[in-house]
Order: C-alpha cells, then structure tokens, then sequence
C-alpha cells in the first residue's frame, strides 16, 4: 500500500493532512453529492446484483399480497355458499317439523311401580366387575381343598352400619374356620325387586359391595397366600355350589354356655362345628336367627372380649374403602381440610398403611402414602336426626347401653346405666339424661364442644365437619352457634357435599372414613355407625381420648 519513499500508492503523504475523501475512488461513492456520478462509479456486476434483489423482494411481496387476496375472497364466497345451504337446510327443517305428525306421549304402564318417579342408579359395573374377579374364573374352584361358606341370613333391611357390623362379623368367623366367605350387595329388600320405597323415595334395593369399600370381606386380598381364602360373589357361589351342607343357627345355639354367649364364645363354637364338616360348600339356613344377634353388639360385657382376635385380623385391618367414595372425598375435600393437597395416593401394599411381601409392595418410599391417615386439626361430629328423635327416647325407656366399640375402658367419656326406668318405662330424669346424648339441642352441642376443646387430644383443631341427617335449616343454625363461638377456620357439613345420582346413594360412607380420619370425633354411643368409625380408629391407632361422645 506504502511506497518505500513514504508515499501510499496516489502519490499522497502518508503523513500528511488528510484530504477531503474523493468520492470518485469510492467504490460505492457514498458521499457523492451527485446520484448520477455516484452510479457512474459503480461497478457494473454490483449494480445489477442490487436490481435483481429489489426485483426479487418485490415479487414475492407482490405474490403474496395477490395470494391473500384471493385467499380472502375464497373465504367469503364459501361463507356465502354455507349460509346459503344452512337457510334452505333450516327452512326444509321446519317445513318438516310443521307439517310432521306428532307423535303421542308414551303410554304410562299401569302396572309399573316405578313409573312417573325419579329411579336412582343401580351400580350394573359394579356387580360386572365383582364377577370378572380372577378368583371366579378358575378351572377348579375347589382346589387344594377350598371350602366356602354363605351366611344366607345376614343383615338387610337395616341402615349401612348395621349392614357392616354384620359383615365383619360374618367376614371373621370365615376367616376363622379357614372358609372362602361368599359376599353379597348391600341390601336394603330381598324379594327381588330393582327399586325400594324409602320416606317417599325410590333407593335402590341392593348395592353392590365394591361401591362402598374394598377389604378382603368383597373379595379382597389377605395378608398371606390367600388362594384357599379369597371371597366369591354370592352368584358365583349358586353356580358352583347348587347343593351346599344347610347348618341351621337353632342347633348351633344348643351348643352355647348360657342364654347370652360372648362374641369370642359364638366365634369359637362356630369354628369348631364348621372344622368338621367336610363338605366344601356349607350354607347357614337364611331362615333361622342370625349367627351373631343383633343384642350382642350393645353389650360390652358380650362383644369386648372378642377384641384381641378382630384387632390381629386382616377382616379390618385390610379394611378400606373402594374407588367411588375416595373419588367423592376428593373431590369435597375442601369440607373437610383447608390443608392443600400436597401428596397423592400411591398404595405401599394391598391395603394402605400395611406392609407385606405382596406383589403391590416394591414401591418407593417417598411416592408410598396413607389415604387414612388422620387430618390434622379436623373435628368430626356424628349428629343423628331425623328417627333418631324417637329412637333415643325409646332406648330411654329400655335403659339401653351404648353399643360395645363405643365402650371400651381407655375412652375418657364412659356410659353408666341409670337405675331407675326400663321395661319400657322412663323418669322425666332419665328422659333428659338420654335425649342430650342421644339427641342433643344446639345448645348442648355447643356446650359439649367447649368441654372438648379443652382437652389435651383437641389442640390444634380448627375445622369442624358435621357428619348428620339433619335438616339443612338445622344444619344452618347450628354453624351459626358454632361460629358464634370462635376459634373455627371452616364448618362444613354432610349437606355441603357435591354428590352425583351414584355418590347420593353411597355418601354415608364417605362420613365414615371422614369420621375415621379425624383427629378428634365426638360421636353418638348408641349409633352403629359411630360404633365403626371408633372400631377402625382403634385398629389404626388413634388416641382412645380422640374418641369422645355426646
């Protein structure tokens, strides 16, 4: 670029001034002030390379902007021709529809029942998937000696915790005598009709077990090899067994010490007469008294020490409840907690909370959780209305004791029997006495809380769940002498719950296992429904003193 004599190649110094730029040694000659010479100067090969870009950018602007055009006007003739069809479609429509004979409206049949009412659901998948269980689909049911046993005389007719108390009962003594248990639906009438009456609504007559729970009593898995136990379903069991051993409860009964045997004594008589039949299909006669009667579960001098063997056995410890109502709790659960929901269920064996060598064992850890456990700062309050307002006055008149699970001695609130009344007779002292524990007035309830709350198990409670059947205007009155009192973050009740057609049917047990999950749950010592919840409670290991009464 540079001469040896210091001058550049234009003959300049290199170290002088510098001059104005010469635009005509420019090779694009930007500061020219002149555009002609300015383009003169250019190279020719360039100055085409910039037309052919500018023609090229120019094109494809062009083609596009025609392309949207014609896009647009494609668009708008279409839309044309669609209300054009849509117009002539309508208008032969309603032609149609004016000129078209009316049908009449479907005769009502005289000799349907059901007809003109609401019918509620009847739960068909559920009963489906109870026989497409793996234990009805072998090719010997009766291999390597299993034996069954279908108690034909269970409860029915009766409310669902007088149903379950009979279940496990039942369940246990099966268990017990090394029997496959034959399950049933939960049935409120057995003459084989779809739809029961029930306080001017239709309810259906029976529903299926695995609606309400899942345990080994529905066919469930046990703790062990269970393939000599796994229950079958009652309609399995008149395919397999047409011809089963009869054993009535009469002769059995002639076996007891006394008028009014223990539970643990009907247990164990029971499994001895039952360890020597051989048959492998054995029936209890659905015509006799049931197996455990119906006195026995308000006796605690009778049931309690049958305690030790049910706590140990897999008929509750495995207890649990089924698909339907953990989808019901979840999606209320904003009634029962104002804890986020931080953790989802993942089971760590057959049931929750257990730990075995089964194939649903191998989780980790941290993705293994509880769907029972308790809810911190929850207070459950079982509140029976509705018949339960001459029920209380009639146990009033009897004396009646407080169901047996509702008695065990490590609970701080214990019943004791007055003296005087019974034999269907009551003082005006009696009366009073029963009806605030049977059938409390808001007032009451609100004084029991007090008394509550300030024991040592209730710190921290905070949220309150009503579990009832009362009227909602009821239910509105007490939340507001609850709320009245302070210190309660949320007061919900079974009223508040979201329920479709199949969840209404099965809700109440949706407030057992909310019951059960507490952290504290005052309950009725006379309800069969509390008498569950605190029985799971025990199997579980809550505090006796979170368990409280009226």
């Amino acid at each position: 670029m540079f001469e040896q004599n210091g001058r550049n190649r234009h003959g300049r110094d290199r170290l002088a001034k510098p001059v104005m730029y010469d635009p005509a040694d420019s090779e694009w000659g930007i500061l020219s002030p002149r555009p002609l010479n300015r383009w003169a100067k250019k190279r020719p090969t360039k100055r085409v390379m910039v037309l052919l870009v500018c023609i090229f950018i120019g094109c494809v602007y062009g083609v596009r902007v025609w392309r949207e055009r014609q896009y647009f006007e494609e668009q708008r003739e279409q839309r044309q021709l669609d209300y054009a069809k849509d117009q002539g479609s309508r208008q032969r429509v309603e032609h149609k529809e004016e000129h078209k004979e009316k049908k009449p409206a479907p005769p009502v049949d005289p000799n349907d029942p059901y007809a003109g009412r609401p019918k509620p659901p009847l739960f068909g998948k559920y009963h489906q998937a109870e026989l497409a269980m793996p234990q009805h689909h072998v090719a010997d049911p009766f291999a390597n000696g299993k034996k069954y046993l279908w108690v034909e005389n269970h409860v029915h007719g009766l409310g669902w915790g007088n149903h379950l108390q009979d279940l496990v009962f039942n369940a246990q003594l099966s268990y017990s005598a090394g029997r496959a248990f034959v399950f049933d639906n939960y049935t409120w009438n057995r003459d084989g009709s779809i739809y029961s009456d029930f306080n001017g609504k239709l309810i259906p007559s029976q529903i299926p077990l695995s609606a309400l729970i899942t345990s080994p009593i529905n066919g469930g898995p046990y703790f062990e090899n269970d393939a000599k136990l796994r229950g079958i379903q009652r309609e399995y069991w008149h395919k397999i067994c047409p011809e089963p051993k009869l054993v009535s409860t009469y002769d059995v009964k002639k076996l007891y010490n006394g008028n009014e045997p223990s539970a643990l004594t009907i247990l164990n008589t029971w499994v001895d007469v039952l360890s020597k039949i051989e048959e492998p299909c054995v029936k209890i006669d659905g015509y006799t008294e049931r197996i455990f009667d119906m006195y026995m579960y308000g006796q605690k001098e009778r049931l309690l020490d049958i305690w030790p063997v049910l706590r140990e056995s897999p008929i509750v410890k495995l207890f649990g409840y089924s698909p339907l109502i953990h989808a019901t709790y979840e999606a209320n659960r904003h009634l029962f907690t104002t804890l986020p929901f931080y953790e989802p269920y993942f089971p760590c064996s057959a049931v929750p909370g257990s730990t075995t060598d089964g194939d649903l064992q191998k989780l980790p850890p941290a993705r293994c959780s509880d769907p029972y456990q308790p809810i911190p700062g929850l207070l459950a309050l079982h509140l029976r209305r509705g018949d339960f307002a001459d029920h209380c006055q009639n146990l009033a008149r009897w004396n009646a004791a407080w169901m047996g699970f509702n008695s065990f001695p490590s609970f701080p609130d214990q019943w004791v029997r007055p003296e005087s009344g019974g034999n269907g007779e009551s003082t005006p002292e009696n009366m009073d006495m029963y009806m605030r524990r049977c059938y409390p007035s808001i007032e009451q309830i609100v004084a029991r809380l007090q008394e509550v709350r300030a024991h040592p198990a209730s710190k921290g409670l905070k949220d309150v769940y009503i579990m009832t059947n009362g009227k909602p205007d009821w239910v509105d009155e007490l939340k507001g002498a609850m709320r009245a009192m302070g210190g309660w973050d949320k007061i919900a009740s079974s009223r508040d719950m979201t329920l479709d057609a199949e969840q209404k049917e099965v809700a109440q047990a949706v407030d057992m296992m909310v019951g059960e999950r507490a952290q504290v749950i005052i309950g009725n010592g006379w309800s069969s429904m509390t008498s569950n919840i605190v029985m799971m409670r025990m199997v579980r290991g809550l505090a006796p003193e979170t368990n409280r009464f009226w």
